[in-house]
């Protein structure tokens, strides 16, 4: 008998699994499934079982045997090994990593303490169902959802976006669910993962709610997949592979295990209302809630117009006067003291050594930074261009904003706090204190909305000057999440330049806003008429780059110019041009829906593996 096994680790995306020879004592005893022992190169691996092939094996006397077999029980069982082949398949990674990703820690004396007789469930035979949208309009009605979609017989698996919202969701559960549910996220120790990997393993935990990671765990009796919060970005691994989205892969995982899938929300991305109202998702309430109250929206250009040029308009400032109670939360896109500094001279900008992109000046330190590569370098006071000294900052950080602030409300008695990713100390925050915060999208995980007061977006508008075709549904999302996390008695400003812009005029008709977004995307071929894809190859020599994505680019088309369903548009170089030393570009392909899964599995077989795939991507332009 012939065992094809996957090692459990990084391998060639090629060449995901070797054939070993079973032992004649353990032909009876081996299953697909399970964790085996096998000689690899000059080292003994572990190795997941993922076929099993009787033959003669007297032709295969020079393949190595197994070394021995783990344990009894398989760690995965069938459908989850198709689902690890499908997404490897689909997102261009190796085999290995992904079933790595989905075990316990391999430790020999934590292996040696598992139980010796577990329950093996049998496959479930429910058919796959259409994947179900729903859109709550508060707390409680979410909590209920999930309470109803709950079957304490079986398993449910809750994927939320962050990690600090699993221990919310957790929270909340009334206490008699909370003692069947287990928290899997990356934070957890090794000897708590070790348990509670046991403990879905072999079915005592009913209820698993964790990030996106958990989606891979071995599941015997997963019958209810739940996405919480399925608008949020959280939701995409944009930056290692596998890049997938949970709402993909737990559709994958669904149809494998004939589970029933839920995207649940309080806004619905783009693509799910269409596939909602065109009966490819089902909809439990096709009308679109209205908000619960406008927010203020703030045009910038006439704060200009009367001679504010500070960075809070006259009617925030009004409120942030009259309000001495609850804390106020002013919401910032960028870290730092100005976004970016340019020289009023020659109009250079003070750009990365690195990686081009424009420095964050940081007042407190006198120095620059890059977000994206983490150098940093002393603050100059003359242009490196023309040494001229009209140095200009533009764009105001969280700490640009806390020092304006401290000088036009100098008579504040709450603490000014800063919170970003350079400022911020969980310690000093969790407690229900009135304070001003100032902080990026870093702080929304932390604060006790209900203590809120008032909020200000200070620039809305810097989703919108992104090239990127989801640059308005992200500012859409912003808006709507604040609007859904405030108590109903604070208040929210947005200060904009663009007041007329539709995400701000439909606030309030969010009919009218899809629409529109659909009616663009169709006409530019985006998602959700288009499926996208993005191949991206980087090297250290831009001339060999050029010429390697040439002759990539040439060859695809070659091998699907007889697929009408498949444009390759020619490689383009990803912003920031440097990353990491390495120059970068991207090959984007839009297939039609129509038979995708084969068109992409076709691309990415031809797809060398030095090359990364980043199918269904949050941008396109930049990594």
């Amino acid at each position: 008998m012939i065992a094809q096994v996957v090692p459990v680790k990084r391998g060639a995306i090629s060449l995901p699994f070797f054939d070993y020879l079973v032992p004649e004592k353990s032909t009876k005893a081996i299953k697909i499934g399970q964790l085996v022992k096998i000689p690899l190169r000059k080292k003994e691996e572990f190795g997941i079982v993922i076929n099993l092939i009787e033959n003669n094996t007297s032709q295969f006397a020079k393949i190595k045997e197994i070394t021995s077999i783990v344990h009894n029980k398989p760690f995965f069982n069938a459908p989850i090994i198709n689902f690890f082949i499908e997404i490897g398949a689909l997102y261009h990674c190796s085999l290995g990593s992904l079933i790595k990703t989905g075990l316990l820690p391999l430790k020999k004396r934590k292996l040696e303490k598992l139980p010796a007789d577990l329950p093996v469930f049998p496959i479930s035979d429910t058919k796959f169902g259409k994947p179900a949208v729903f859109i709550y309009k508060d707390i409680e009605a979410k909590l209920k959802f999930i309470e109803d979609k709950i079957d304490l017989t079986k398993q449910t698996l809750i994927i939320v976006p962050e990690i600090s919202d699993a221990d919310k969701l957790y929270e909340s559960l009334p206490k008699k669910l909370r003692d069947l549910t287990t928290i899997y996220t990356s934070q957890i120790s090794e000897k708590e993962m070790f348990e509670k990997w046991l403990g879905i393993w072999n079915g005592e935990t009913k209820i698993i709610i964790g990030t996106r990671n958990t989606i891979f765990l071995s599941y015997f009796s997963l019958t209810e997949i739940i996405i919480d919060q399925s608008f949020h970005f959280g939701h995409k691994s944009w930056d290692a592979a596998p890049r997938f989205n949970s709402k993909d892969a737990a559709l994958i995982l669904a149809k494998h295990l004939g589970a029933h899938l839920s995207l649940i929300s309080h806004t619905p991305s783009v693509e799910e209302f269409y596939f909602a109202t065109n009966d490819v998702y089902s909809f439990f309430d096709e009308k679109l809630p209205g908000i619960k109250r406008l927010p203020s929206v703030i045009n910038m250009k006439q704060e200009f117009r009367a001679k504010n040029f500070s960075n809070f308009s006259l009617p925030l400032q009004d409120e942030i006067n009259n309000n001495k109670t609850g804390s106020i939360f002013l919401y910032c896109n960028r870290r730092g003291s100005a976004s970016y500094v340019s020289c009023r001279d020659c109009a250079k900008v003070l750009k990365c050594n690195v990686c081009s992109r424009p420095y964050i000046y940081y007042e407190k330190f006198s120095e620059l930074r890059c977000h994206h590569c983490n150098t940093k370098t002393a603050m100059n006071p003359t242009c490196s261009e023309c040494k001229g000294t009209n140095l200009a900052f533009y764009g105001a950080g969280t700490s640009g904003i806390a020092a304006e602030y401290k000088k036009l409300f100098p008579d504040e008695k709450r603490e000014i706090l800063e919170i970003d990713k350079d400022i911020f100390d969980l310690d000093t925050f969790n407690d229900n204190k009135d304070r001003v915060i100032i902080g990026t999208q870093f702080a929304w995980s932390y604060l006790n909305w209900n203590n809120i007061s008032v909020m200000a977006m200070m620039d809305a508008d810097t989703p919108l000057y992104t090239p990127e075709y989801l640059g308005s549904e992200n500012l859409w999302f912003s808006i709507h999440d604040a609007i859904f996390r405030l108590p109903e008695q604070s208040s929210l400003y947005i200060q904009t330049r663009h007041s007329d812009h539709p995400v701000y005029e439909y606030l309030n008709s969010p009919q009218l806003f899809y629409d529109r977004e659909l009616a663009e995307r169709k006409l530019f071929g985006y998602p959700p008429f288009k499926f996208l894809l993005k191949l991206f190859l980087s090297d250290e020599n831009a001339g060999n780059l050029d010429k390697e994505c040439r002759k990539f680019y040439q060859n695809l088309q070659q091998l699907t110019k007889n697929s009408p369903d498949i444009k390759i548009n020619s490689p383009v170089s990803i912003f920031p041009p440097i990353i990491k030393g390495k120059y970068s570009q991207a090959i984007i392909i839009k297939l039609s829906y129509k038979n995708y899964k084969k068109s992409l599995k076709h691309i990415l077989e031809i797809t060398p593996d030095n090359w990364k795939a980043d199918p269904n991507p949050i941008n396109l332009l930049s990594l």
